[in-house]
Order: structure tokens, then C-alpha cells, then sequence
């Protein structure tokens, strides 16, 4: 019999799936490779794992242990500690999986869907950043980093004719901690928005909601860096399909409902295909620049 909770996300992964793969079908013969068809990728990997945990647990697991054992006994790829040092039990490897198998189902389950949601933003920053290199040559540049740059330049050429040394040395130093033309994904992403427009979001309190997960998913992909545990100093939290996610300092996240924040990156999609129509109505070679692959 399949467990309720995994049904529940393989419902959500699958929807989320389709949606992904209907999108991809106006590229498939464009680009090699899309958001979609990314983001597709993506999911496959926790829909895979979550299926076959339960085509094991509906065998009652009983060939687990023999494949185990294969993969123990005589193992080619066996080097010096596993071969040499007699103190080495290989039954600690095999009472591993088996217990990952059996107790640690739920918390194997939180770590691939954790790293889903983190991989799923990655491959929505990286696309949008993408059409940010193209849309920005649209529109010309307001210059703001350049215009901040000239005004200290200016304040600091003002303080050495007078040889004010100790307005120098604040201004030398202001040039070099905050002046730079280094553009964030952050910053990219708010532009590329501000500058589309919506159709599948077109309805206002939908896309502040869709905003607002990116904003939180910013801070959720950061805890790639610190295995997937927030060191940010600061407590994220979001409310979405009526399910609280939580990313409070010092704790990896933690989810009401899995299947309702999965079900949540539909939003992405959404804004995906929104600019994805954009930029085949405003710059019809955009293939041309992203079909790298």
C-alpha cells in the first residue's frame, strides 16, 4: 500500500512535471535546452527516489538486503581501507543502507526535497540572468554605480586641493568597500520583472505572491553552502497554498506541508513562461542566445 505523505508529493512533483514538459514542447525544436526542460531535470530526481521507495517498501524490501550484499561483497572499486585494514567491517556499510532503508526514510525524503527546491531556484536564476543579458541592451543604462563612482571621485579630488586628509582617507575608503559594477542575481531578476509583461501573473496579489517566493528562495538556496542549514543570522519564513515554510538561523528548513511547497514552484513556471512569451513577442532571436548547449 503507498504511504499517503509520498503520494501527496508525487502528485505534487508530477503536476509540477507536466507543467514543465507542456512548456516545452514550443522549444523542443529551438533549443536544445530550456528552463523548462532544466527544471524538468530537476525534478525527475526526487520523483525517482520517492518512487522507488515505495516500489521497495510495497516488496515488502526483501531484495534490498541481496543487492546490498552485491555491491559489498567483492567490490572492485574496494581500496586500501576497505581491502587492506583488517579492522574494517563491511557490515557497517550494509547496516547503513538497510537502516536508511527502513527508519530513515523520512528524513532521506527532507534532504531530496530540500535539494530539489534549492536546484529548482538555481535553474530559475540561471535562466532569468540569461535574459537579463539580452533585455538589458534593450534599455538604455541609468549609469547609477558610474554617476556614484564620479561624485566621490569628485568629493575626493575637492578634499586633496584642500588637504583634508581625514576626509581622504573616508572617502578612499568608502570608493573602495562600496564601488564596484558587480550586478547580483538579485539585482538581474528584480530588473528582468520590472520590465516584462504578465500574463499567466497578470493577476496582482499572484504575482506578489510569486515575488515573494523568489525573495524567500533566495535565502532557502544559500544553505547550500552550510548543508542546507541557514547561517544567515536572520529567521526566513513564508506562508504559501496555505502551508508555512520555515528557515529559522542555525536550522536546516522545516515544512508544514512538502507537497503544498513543491506544489508552490508552479510560480516559478509561471513566471518563467510569462518572460519566455515576452521574449519570443519582443526579441524573436532570444534561441540564438541562449541555445548553448
Amino acid at each position: 500500500m503507498v504511504d499517503a505523505n509520498n503520494l501527496d508529493r508525487l502528485q505534487a512533483l508530477i503536476s509540477l512535471k507536466s507543467r514543465c514538459l507542456y512548456w516545452a514542447e514550443f522549444c523542443k525544436y529551438t533549443s536544445k535546452s530550456t528552463f523548462f526542460s532544466d527544471l524538468n531535470d530537476e525534478i525527475n530526481m526526487p520523483l525517482i527516489y520517492i518512487l522507488n521507495d515505495e516500489f521497495t517498501n510495497i516488496s515488502g524490501r526483501d531484495e534490498i538486503d541481496l543487492l546490498i550484499r552485491k555491491c559489498t561483497d567483492n567490490n572492485k572499486y574496494f581500496d586500501y581501507l576497505e581491502i587492506n585494514n583488517s579492522n574494517y567491517d563491511h557490515e557497517l556499510v550494509h547496516n547503513d543502507l538497510k537502516d536508511i532503508y527502513v527508519w530513515q526514510t523520512d528524513n532521506q525524503n527532507h534532504m531530496a526535497i530540500t535539494r530539489f527546491i534549492v536546484n529548482a531556484f538555481s535553474v530559475f536564476e540561471f535562466w532569468v540572468c540569461k535574459a537579463y543579458d539580452v533585455i538589458k541592451s534593450r534599455y538604455k543604462s541609468k549609469n547609477s554605480k558610474m554617476k556614484k563612482l564620479e561624485s566621490q571621485l569628485n568629493k575626493y579630488v575637492e578634499s586633496y586641493n584642500s588637504n583634508d586628509n581625514e576626509a581622504l582617507e573616508l572617502i578612499k575608503n568608502e570608493i573602495f568597500t562600496k564601488t564596484n559594477s558587480y550586478v547580483s542575481s538579485r539585482e538581474k531578476i528584480d530588473f528582468v520583472l520590472s520590465k516584462i509583461d504578465f500574463v499567466n501573473l497578470k493577476n496582482d496579489k499572484k504575482l506578489d505572491k510569486a515575488k515573494e517566493l523568489v525573495s524567500f528562495l533566495f535565502n532557502f538556496r544559500n544553505t547550500i553552502h552550510n548543508v542546507m542549514v541557514n547561517k544567515s543570522g536572520k529567521d526566513f519564513k513564508i506562508e504559501t497554498n496555505g502551508a508555512t515554510v520555515e528557515l529559522l538561523n542555525d536550522s536546516s528548513p522545516n515544512y508544514e506541508d512538502y507537497a503544498k511547497f513543491i506544489h508552490s514552484m508552479h510560480l516559478l513556471v509561471d513566471l518563467y513562461s510569462d518572460l519566455f512569451m515576452y521574449l519570443s513577442k519582443n526579441i524573436p532571436d532570444f534561441h540564438e542566445f541562449t541555445n548553448e548547449f
